[in-house]
């Protein structure tokens, strides 16, 4: 997503747009809705800044039960299009060196970046989602399971009696 430098008044401005998955260059399947950005942008005499929020929807596979679910992704970022700095740039990702002569600038990587850290580590479907059987792999959550729960090895009983002792104490 482009932002033209030129066609900004000094002030603040709020700006939506709705982008596709190509626009930002997204080759996830997951991500099958638009990607809707919001934009507030400040400029002042020494820089832009800008504050965005991103929301999409996107399709995964539940972490324990494996079935697949839509999760909404709202996430915000902020990106500094600054004029003084030309030295602070190469160490934050965030600050944007700009000059008189530029024209455009592109914070479609700020918004992918953004979008993607949205992602949780663990996909959950629920929050009382039960997984999957561990002995016949049924969807605990749509049926129960008759398998015969193993019995735990004897080997662990005198630990478990330690354990027991150990917390009457």
């Amino acid at each position: 997503m482009k932002i033209r430098l030129n066609s900004l008044t000094e002030g603040q401005q709020n700006i939506e747009v709705r982008l596709s998955q190509e626009e930002l260059e997204i080759d996830d399947p997951n991500f099958q809705s638009k990607i809707v950005v919001e934009l507030s942008i400040d400029k002042e005499i020494s820089g832009i800044h800008i504050k965005g929020r991103v929301h999409t929807k996107a399709l995964f596979a539940c972490d324990r039960c494996l079935s697949d679910y839509d999760l909404k992704l709202d996430t915000d970022f902020e990106v500094m299009l600054s004029y003084l700095a030309q030295e602070s740039a190469e160490t934050d990702d965030s600050i944007i060196p700009i000059n008189e002569k530029t024209m455009e600038v592109d914070i479609s990587q700020q918004i992918l970046d953004a979008l993607l850290l949205a992602i949780p580590m663990k996909k959950i479907c629920r929050k009382d989602c039960k997984g999957l059987c561990d002995v016949c792999g049924a969807n605990l959550n749509l049926e129960t399971c008759s398998c015969h729960i193993p019995r735990p090895d004897s080997r662990w009983e005198p630990l478990k009696q330690f354990l027991n002792n150990a917390t009457e104490d």
